[in-house]
């Protein structure tokens, strides 16, 4: 098996490389996947190409043409594992790592964020779908930035915050469908004179499920389940001083399980606001956040035929800071994390608390023209777990330190080797010591689990085409399961288990063939388990699949006035208890499909639209069992009107674009251009080497140079007409002054460009409002200096208007607040 991965991972490798050669013969490489920026790897934005783990980022198009209603659905259709007992108490698993649904974060192996910061909770059903902007996963432990309880990786949930693009907007939609189902949802949106906004509310209710075979499951239905957000700031300069609220209520009948149906009224909560900061320093190079909130999350269950009552409730107060420092090679990211939580339930431990307070560390290196990356972290993690009853008095602390180490190495701009190695640790709940009812029991000398993964991988992102392979291996020691004592359950260390897997994930936009606008994109997304077993024992660890999947097409069509989508996910066989065994010791196995479509019916004027959406869950009536012992509903359908309306200022179009030319860039091959002196590796940072560490360096970016197909301009200047990024929906009025060899200045009203060049052979400045769509730690918001100033981006990328005229832009300023930058051709 371990040959068949590795010639899997050299045939990906090679693959790419014949690729790259057909890339060259075609005019080169497209818009790449690789520039997408994230924040979740490193707790500051950066291009995916600079990220040495695997990450992926679903974004909001994936969702809104899918039947996605809340963050469970999106990661089932992406390809995560999802057990779920009809949409109430809901898990995700990667790489053979399981969250906690019940009630308490720090208890599950995959941490879930929103905005970057804690949720109290790991029922992914109570994040809804329709006030997500984008979701960044990372698989694979992520212990070095996040502290415990990110063993199996990181769910990072980017909230929707109003942008200057749109000053003001309103989305409406509203629908039926089978059990009784109907929702309703509305948001606001906005951004002007610095102040940005987002606030939105969410409200469903459903009657009994039923199966595929016609029978209704009892107690299944929710008579109310609302969710709202609220998000708001205010830019001063190079600040941002905000608040972001969100609030989740559920009120539902649970039902037991078929072979045991028990019955119970429940109802969930989960509330959480936060002030948060974030500033930068004129030249970008420093940059600062903080943040603090208050949370509550609340579970009530009433026994319906057992008349019974229990409660968890969780009241957290979580506050972090951090600081950047971006000096081009290198950038250095240091800050603390602190998270209490305060916990009552109905059973002994009556009381309880929680406190995790850490500092961390995360830096980056960049080398050979930022093709080859080296990132280092840790994090040293203090916690205090305590029963508060003051006859007993008992307490626990501990601490532990989590490194991680990665590199990525860009042989071309289209694709990317990486390899990582992280350590994690899980530490023990207060309910897992010392919980003590009349079938449980809990275990006080309970060590904290710890693994060690090592992980190699490839992404490759051209003419269209994405696709990522990772390898990866874990070891885990202390391993808590659950066992016996004294006749009743409990939870045990055991000495070691092992995971190994593939990860793949491909897509391909075949709408690039059809005409300009349109998207005919399949993908498909696995996680393929080759090993997962207790090394003590050899039996199979508890709910890991062999192989989880999500695959499907989507469709577009220019103005996106007709959308569909084809989602498939797969669940292969998994085992539902430690020991292999009764009363089923197989389950899994299933494949669901479902179906959404959404046409545009009309144009209202003035920025306002209507369309349908219809979608069909479970499209072939497939009876599965996603959480052991709980059917999933059979086929049902969905029916909805959705209206949108903004407002937008003056959009400039300019008709022919304006002449500018291209400065000279030195070539660094040139003979002497690096021995015994400053070798120019990007335009704001300097390395002063050896002569013999010169030439080595130079004949390895020559080579570098020759494999990603750079070359340099053979005259001073290179001068061309460049249009300017045709937008809608009206022309407004612009200006162009110029005096031959003397310079050019265009300013375009409402368009936010603004483009100055000097005298033939000298610096052009393009100066640009940027869409305030590129996502930070606390949601949407201009590009950050710390990110973008003085590194190379792709034209594509921020200037689409320029594509094909220029190879690269050099960024050498960015305002986070008016989101004007300087731009270097």
């Amino acid at each position: 098996m371990r040959r068949n991965i590795l010639l899997l991972f050299v045939a990906s490798a090679l693959l790419a490389m014949g690729g790259q050669a057909r890339a060259q013969g075609t005019g080169g490489a497209s818009a790449s996947d690789l520039d997408t920026l994230v924040v979740t790897a490193s707790r500051f934005v950066e291009e995916k190409r600079e990220v040495t783990s695997n990450i992926s980022v679903i974004d909001r198009e994936f969702i809104e043409n899918s039947s996605a209603v809340d963050l469970a659905d999106v990661l089932g259709a992406y390809g995560l594992q999802v057990m779920s007992d009809h949409g109430y108490l809901t898990q995700v698993s990667m790489r053979g790592f399981t969250g906690d649904a019940h009630g308490f974060e720090l208890g599950g192996q995959v941490t879930v964020l929103v905005d970057g910061r804690r949720t109290m909770t790991g029922n992914i059903s109570k994040i809804v779908s329709s006030n997500i902007e984008r979701v960044e996963i990372i698989r694979g432990p992520v212990a070095a930035q996040y502290g415990p309880s990110a063993m199996g990786g990181v769910i990072n949930v980017i909230t929707r915050r109003g942008t200057g693009e749109k000053p003001f907007s309103v989305e409406a939609k509203a629908g039926v469908g089978s059990f009784d189902y109907r929702d309703a949802v509305v948001s606001f949106s906005g951004e002007k004179g610095g102040f940005d906004y987002f606030a939105s509310f969410d409200w469903s209710s459903r009657g009994d499920i039923h199966l595929p075979d016609g029978r209704v499951y009892p107690s299944t239905r929710w008579s109310k389940k609302s969710a709202s957000t609220l998000n708001l700031g205010y830019s001063f300069g190079e600040h941002r001083v905000g608040f972001a609220g969100t609030f989740f209520d559920v009120n539902t009948n649970f039902a037991g399980r078929l072979t045991a149906w028990n019955p119970r009224h429940s109802d969930r909560k989960n509330s959480f606001g936060e002030l948060n900061y974030q500033g930068a320093a004129l030249d970008g190079r420093l940059s600062w956040s903080a943040r603090f909130g208050l949370g509550n999350d609340d579970e009530n269950y009433i026994g319906l035929r057992t008349p019974s009552f229990s409660r968890y409730y969780t009241h957290a107060q979580i506050g972090s800071g951090q600081m950047s420092y971006d000096q081009g090679m290198f950038v250095l990211t240091a800050g603390v994390d602190y998270a209490y939580y305060d916990m009552t339930q109905t059973w002994a431990p009556l009381e309880t608390d929680t406190t995790n307070k850490a500092v961390y560390v995360i830096g980056k290196l960049r080398f050979l023209d930022d093709s080859l990356i080296f990132s280092l972290g840790g994090r040293y993690d203090w916690y205090r777990l305590r029963d508060k009853d003051v006859r007993v008095n008992r307490s626990r602390s501990d601490k532990n330190f989590s490194p991680s180490i990665g590199v990525a190495w860009l042989p071309a701009p289209w694709i990317k080797l990486r390899a990582h190695y992280a350590e994690a640790f899980l530490m023990p709940t207060v309910r897992q010591l010392y919980i003590d009812t009349s079938s449980y029991v809990g275990n006080p000398d309970l060590k904290p689990e710890t693994s060690k993964t090592w992980e190699i991988g490839a992404d490759l992102s051209w003419q269209g085409i994405n696709f990522g392979v990772t390898l990866f291996r874990t070891d885990s020691e202390d391993l808590i399961t659950t066992g016996q004592l004294n006749g009743r359950a409990t939870l045990v260390n055991i000495g070691k288990a092992l995971r190994e897997g593939v990860e793949l994930e491909a897509s391909y936009d075949f709408g690039r063939l059809i005409g300009e606008g349109y998207s005919l994109r399949p993908y498909a997304n696995l996680n393929f388990m080759t090993k997962f077993r207790d090394r003590d024992t050899g039996r199979k660890l508890n709910d890991v699949p062999t192989l989880a999947a999500g695959y499907g097409v989507s469709f577009y069509t220019p103005g996106n006035d007709f959308s569909a989508s084809v989602r498939a996910r797969y669940v292969g066989v998994f085992y539902n208890n430690p020991t292999n065994t009764y009363p089923k010791p197989e389950y899994g196995r299933y494949n669901v499909v479902d179906l959404a479509m959404s046409k545009k019916l009309a144009d209202l004027g003035a920025g306002g639209s209507v369309a349908i959406k219809v979608s069909v869950n479970n499209l072939f009536n497939r009876y599965y069992e996603a959480s052991k012992e709980y059917p999933s509903a059979g086929r049902n359908f969905y029916v909805g009107l959705a209206y949108s309306y903004w407002a937008s200022g003056q959009v400039a179009i300019p008709a022919a674009g304006v002449r500018a030319c291209r400065r000279k860039r030195r070539d660094p091959f040139a003979a002497g251009a690096i021995r015994g002196a400053a070798t120019r590796f990007r335009p704001d940072s300097r390395i002063t080497a050896s002569p013999a560490l010169a030439d080595a360096l130079g004949l390895f970016l020559r080579i570098s140079r020759a494999v990603r197909g750079r070359r340099f301009p053979p005259s001073p200047t290179a001068c061309g007409r460049v249009p300017l990024p045709a937008r809608s929906p009206a022309v407004a009025s612009s200006s162009v002054s110029q005096a031959e060899g003397e310079g050019l200045t265009y300013e375009a009203a409402g368009s936010g460009w603004q483009v100055s060049t000097s005298s033939a052979g000298g610096e052009n400045r393009f100066q640009k409002k940027l869409q305030t769509s590129e996502a930070v730690f606390g949601g949407a918001r201009p590009i950050s200096p710390d990110t973008m100033d003085r590194r190379t981006a792709h034209v594509a990328t921020l200037l689409p208007g320029l594509t094909g005229h220029y190879r690269s832009v050099t960024v050498h300023g960015i305002n986070q607040t008016t989101g004007m930058g300087v731009f270097e051709l």
